[in-house]
C-alpha cells in the first residue's frame, strides 16, 4: 500500500472482540476505502490473551498494523496512534 489516505487507530486493553468487530464493520460497511486505509492497533496489554489474539488478527491483513505498548497503562496511550500513523 502506498501512503494511506486514512488512518483508523484504536487503543485497546484486553478487548480483542472490540478490535475484531470494529475492523469487520469497517470492512463490511466501507469496503470502497479499505485499500487506501491503514488500521493501527495500539495494545496496552500485549502479553495478555487478548493481546495475543489482536497480534494474530493483525497478521491477516496488510493494512492492519499492531503495536505493543505495555507501559504506561493509561488513556495517554492513544497518542501513540499519531506517532505511528503514516
Amino acid at each position: 500500500m502506498n501512503k494511506p489516505s486514512l488512518t483508523i487507530g484504536m487503543a485497546t486493553f484486553d478487548d480483542f472482540h472490540g478490535v475484531y468487530f470494529s475492523v469487520q464493520a469497517l470492512r463490511m460497511y466501507h469496503p470502497e476505502i479499505m485499500n487506501e486505509t491503514e488500521i493501527l492497533i495500539i495494545d496496552n496489554n500485549p502479553s495478555g490473551a487478548h493481546g495475543k489474539e489482536c497480534r494474530s488478527f493483525s497478521n491477516h491483513s496488510p493494512n492492519i498494523k499492531y503495536y505493543p505498548e505495555p507501559s504506561p497503562v493509561s488513556t495517554a496511550i492513544r497518542n501513540k496512534i499519531f506517532e505511528h500513523a503514516k
